[in-house]
């Protein structure tokens, strides 16, 4: 499936990572303290917009092994994730959140 998507500020750029494939996994919101819903080692991590730092969810499914990061939104419009990027070594986006509640 393709959604229109908005590539995060932080992380890996899209450019520079090329082409991403992998199983997608719901990670739940990615905060610190949380268990990840799914395993999401050598897969894209879809992770729930809120609640704590765009750069704590990314480097959190990093950590868990995720190779990037398919963040949907809450009830606002998305847009790309900014913050500090120290660590950050995996890609993301961010899409809308039907698309994000169906994956």
């Amino acid at each position: 499936m393709t959604y229109p998507a908005i590539e995060s500020a932080i992380g890996v750029p899209l450019a520079e990572a090329g082409k991403i494939e992998g199983e997608l996994a719901w990670f739940g919101r990615g905060c610190n303290g949380d268990a990840p819903i799914q395993e999401v080692r050598e897969k894209v991590a879809l992770v729930a917009r809120g609640d704590c730092v765009f750069a704590e969810k990314l480097l959190n499914a990093q950590a868990a092994g995720a190779i990037a990061v398919l963040m949907f939104t809450n009830a606002g419009p998305k847009n790309a994730m900014g913050g500090d990027d120290t660590g950050i070594a995996i890609p993301a986006v961010m899409i809308d959140q039907q698309p994000g509640l169906r994956a």
